[in-house]
């Protein structure tokens, strides 16, 4: 494997001690980068499908009203009536399959939609019906027939009720794939890792809650992920600080800052630029220490990084 098919990366576990080198195949970072391409693209499409649906089912309540206002075509009336069948059968078919896409249950969202009785549904099948009606009000039409309007209003409720669960559903993992600090918040080389380390200044075990990286003074440093600046800080710990709440529990922390470039309440999307790689505080160099917190509790940022 020659050198331009991979990337490689040097760990420095301690000043003493012999770097550790990994290489990572170019084409292995590619294929995980294509995978939630497609992922983030197939959710997007199905959310598209999904608002046309919803217009449909808008149109289709529309379609009702006109059933009900102008019942003395009966000849239309069953025409609007078959179609508002088929379409709700279309829209079933459609929901199932979303549903086995996104690996939900079949009554994910609570509703029941199951109805019966004793009735003798054989005259329903098929594409017309038996017509012995005249032309009036909403009185003449034959009860078989306001019976079926009415199971189909029924149906269309709980398709309704339905398609917005999943549309919520899909916007709720779209929000929480922007929420998650998927990339790099700088290019670098990582000189300590989360967890049980020796303190590069007391030589003692201690536990370091996020990683180092290792940068040039005033390498830009990026969001990895939408969200609101919340704290900018400048103490003798971290030195120049900026955390940024991304929603579901989620929260970055960025420290040793040159620059702090954005300010409390400012909105942010994955790759701006939010302060620059520095040496301020408690720092043996150059370098960005990076946190990631869930649920206000501190976890390993290499969990969530992808790119």
């Amino acid at each position: 494997m020659g050198q331009n098919d991979s990337y490689s990366v040097v760990v420095f576990h301690h000043h003493a001690s012999q770097p550790r080198h990994f290489s990572i195949r170019k084409r292995t970072v590619k294929f995980l980068v294509f995978v939630v391409l497609v992922l983030v693209g197939g959710q997007w499409l199905f959310f598209s499908q999904f608002l046309d649906q919803y217009k449909q089912l808008r149109e289709l309540d529309r379609l009702q009203v006109e059933l009900e206002v102008s019942q003395k075509e009966a000849f239309a009336a069953n025409s609007a009536i078959d179609k508002l069948r088929l379409q709700l059968a279309d829209m079933k078919t459609l929901t199932t399959k979303v549903r086995e896409m996104l690996g939900l249950q079949q009554n994910f969202d609570g509703v029941v939609s199951g109805q019966g009785g004793e009735e003798n549904l054989s005259k329903f099948t098929g594409l017309g019906f038996s017509y012995d009606l005249q032309y009036g009000g909403l009185d003449t039409i034959r009860p078989d027939m306001r019976q079926e309007l009415a199971w189909l209003r029924s149906d269309a409720k709980v398709e309704y009720r339905d398609l917005l669960a999943l549309v919520e559903t899909v916007e709720n993992r779209r929000a929480r794939w922007e929420a998650t600090p998927a990339i790099w918040p700088v290019k670098g080389w990582v000189t300590s890792d989360f967890g049980p380390r020796l303190s590069p200044f007391t030589g003692r075990p201690s536990k370091h809650q996020g990683i180092d990286i290792r940068a040039k003074t005033g390498t830009p440093v990026i969001a990895p992920a939408a969200g609101t600046v919340v704290r900018r800080t400048n103490d003798s710990g971290f030195g120049k600080t900026i955390t940024v709440n991304h929603g579901h529990g989620v929260s970055t922390r960025y420290g040793h800052l040159h620059t702090m470039d954005v300010s409390i309440g400012q909105s942010i999307l994955r790759g701006d630029v939010i302060g620059t790689v520095g040496n301020t505080g408690l720092s043996t160099g150059p370098h960005l220490h990076y946190e990631v917190h869930v649920n206000k509790i501190r976890v390993d940022p290499m969990k969530f990084i992808i790119e």
